[in-house]
């Protein structure tokens, strides 16, 4: 409640610029939808430009996205050029046994225990066995904004 009453004394003043922090940081799965319902809608009546670390919020309701890194642009455009960036680099593994790899020359995005195993998503460069999948913002952006060790 308090995300939505911080953006309706927003509005009060007619801004032509909605700027937002983090608007969804902190909500339930159901409120964070309600807030970002509420954004499409305001998108009628304002612009508005918000930083978030969900990229999920930002398919959802964004036209153009940018990633940074490092305070510099990594990557701009719609949210699906953006995450066609990450194409051939985003691949599922089934791995032997049940622990989540590490030091690997790839990143984990995503794993899933099912009764085959432990199937593990990952972006960077695919391991024996892997299988391509299509690469979402998220995959993307964790490409993008990746630090090597």
């Amino acid at each position: 409640m308090k995300q939505k009453l911080r953006i309706a004394q927003a509005l009060v003043y007619k801004p032509k610029l909605l700027l937002l922090d983090e608007p969804t940081t902190g909500l339930d799965i159901r409120e964070r939808f309600r807030v970002l319902r509420l954004m499409e809608r305001l998108r009628e009546i304002v612009d508005v430009v918000f930083s978030t670390h969900q990229p999920e919020d930002v398919t959802v309701v964004c036209d153009q996205v940018a990633i940074l890194q490092r305070g510099r642009i990594a990557a701009c455009g719609s949210p699906p050029e953006v995450s066609r960036k990450a194409e051939g680099k985003v691949f599922e593994v089934l791995l032997p046994g049940d622990a989540l790899p590490y030091g690997v020359d790839w990143e984990v995005v995503g794993a899933n225990r099912t009764d085959e195993g432990l199937w593990v998503r990952g972006v960077g460069a695919p391991p024996p066995g892997a299988r391509p999948v299509m690469p979402t913002l998220r995959d993307a952006y964790l490409l993008l904004t990746r630090v090597e060790a």
